[in-house]
């Protein structure tokens, strides 16, 4: 999943290429595309192009977006309906 937009309503910036998330071995991963305004897991940046782990309850920082990383307790049947 590659994490990218644009400026919104509010003034924030989120670089055109901003983060990769990706899944291995059952664990995902989030790596920044040497973005402007980094990406933070638990408000330790995470340096150009290194992968942190993301855990289930990790707060995940877009620039200065928030996201709260959830990877347990959502059923096959559940994701497979909302994605």
């Amino acid at each position: 999943m590659l994490v990218k937009a644009e400026e919104g309503q509010d003034g924030t910036i989120v670089s055109r290429k901003h983060c990769l998330i990706t899944k291995m071995n059952d664990k995902y991963f989030v790596q920044d595309l040497k973005s402007v305004n980094h990406t933070l897991v638990n408000g330790i940046m995470i340096p150009p192009y290194e992968l942190m782990e993301l855990e289930n309850n990790d707060i995940l920082s877009v620039a200065d977006i928030e996201f709260r990383v959830v990877t347990k307790g959502v059923s096959k049947e559940k994701k497979e309906r909302d994605w």
